[in-house]
């Protein structure tokens, strides 16, 4: 055997593949050969480790950038359509609330323009957002119980979950009920009717009705909204759910369904989740109409702005069909239809910016012309 001083090659003819200086014997040829070989396969070795690491690199960061721009996408959309809808959503409130005999011949979406109109002529931006943040807060507390609940649930025994849960469920309504009723009689109040002029004021009206549901006060509640409303509440969550599984099944094929839930990112699943979850909120509103207002006349008719004292829940329904029929249950549909016009642009508005990012993302390289 050759020792290892004894091989003349040098190191870089042996590691350089296109090298074609000529072996001295057949014996240094044949391991000469051998080394190019390998020599040229770890070369492409490498070529493929660094391809494939530029190409997950790459990939990583767009989606990484496709998540973020989903996700603040799907939020500012959230918040657009919350903002501009509120206004029109206080105006609807308050001819629901007020309603009186054929009132709905009034409620058109041009009367409710001028309404915002000359609203906003008065107080100016701040008047035709009254409560804005009331809404905000009662859905933050009310999601935020609810996860709590479902986190504490999960580690109890099911007979535990099954007594304890619904009960959890509906103590969130004890301190929620004030805060939802106040916030309504804040946005429907008028000058000439002005019962909250601060939240000092909201304060000490919910601190009043809260304590309405003492031991000692309890039966104050036997005909109001309370009991009602818990029950619209838990229908309308469980309406909710069943709407957006229903419109999601209908609009998005099981092929892709699986696809989306295995290589998707936030952008490109967040516009057919997001319009699923706006047209669910529609049908469920527009079934529950009737309900909301007949709940909200209660609400409000104990304070300076109903004329009318009813007895319960179904004084309160037969009272509103001697007022028209059917379509009294409908008082202010004219904002309403405003109300699903200003979602829809919102959502058309979003899927244009959702086209310019993927758009942007598909070709990085060109940039704005100075």
């Amino acid at each position: 055997m050759r020792k290892a001083s004894e091989v003349t090659l040098p190191l870089s003819l042996l590691l350089s593949p296109g090298s074609t200086q000529p072996p001295e014997n057949e014996e240094d040829e044949e391991e000469w050969e051998q080394t190019r070989s390998l020599s040229y396969s770890i070369s492409q070795a490498e070529k493929d480790i660094i391809s494939t690491v530029r190409i997950n690199r790459a990939t990583g960061t767009r989606e990484m950038k496709e998540n973020v721009s989903g996700v603040v996408l799907a939020i500012t959309t959230m918040v657009a359509n919350y903002s501009l809808s509120f206004p029109i959503v206080a105006t609807r409130h308050r001819q629901q609330a007020l309603a009186y005999a054929h009132s709905y011949l009034n409620d058109t979406p041009m009367n409710a323009v001028h309404t915002l109109y000359a609203t906003y002529q008065q107080g100016g931006l701040r008047s035709i957002y009254p409560g804005f943040g009331l809404r905000l807060l009662g859905q933050a507390v009310s999601g935020g119980y609810e996860q709590i609940v479902q986190r504490v649930m999960s580690h109890t025994p099911k007979p535990i979950r099954t007594i304890f849960s619904p009960l959890l469920n509906f103590v969130i309504h004890i301190p929620l009920y004030p805060l939802h009723r106040n916030a309504l009689l804040y946005r429907i109040q008028s000058n000439d009717t002005q019962l909250i002029h601060n939240y000092r004021d909201l304060w000490t009206l919910y601190k009043h009705d809260l304590a309405s549901f003492s031991l000692t006060r309890i039966r104050e509640h036997k005909d109001s909204a309370f009991i009602p409303c818990c029950v619209a509440n838990i229908l309308v969550e469980k309406l909710l759910v069943y709407n957006y599984r229903w419109i999601f099944q209908s609009l998005v094929p099981k092929k892709k369904k699986k696809k989306k839930a295995k290589e998707s990112t936030v952008l490109q699943t967040y516009y057919s989740e997001i319009t699923c979850a706006l047209l669910s909120s529609i049908m469920t509103r527009t079934i529950g109409y009737p309900m909301d207002t007949i709940l909200f006349k209660l609400m409000v008719q104990d304070r300076v702005f109903s004329e009318k004292k009813y007895t319960g829940f179904l004084d309160c329904v037969i009272t509103t069909w001697q007022q028209g029929g059917w379509r009294a249950f409908y008082p202010g549909w004219g904002p309403a239809l405003l109300e699903i016009g200003v979602s829809y642009m919102v959502l058309e508005t979003s899927w244009w910016i959702y086209r310019a990012i993927q758009w942007k993302l598909d070709h990085p390289k060109i940039k704005a012309r100075k």
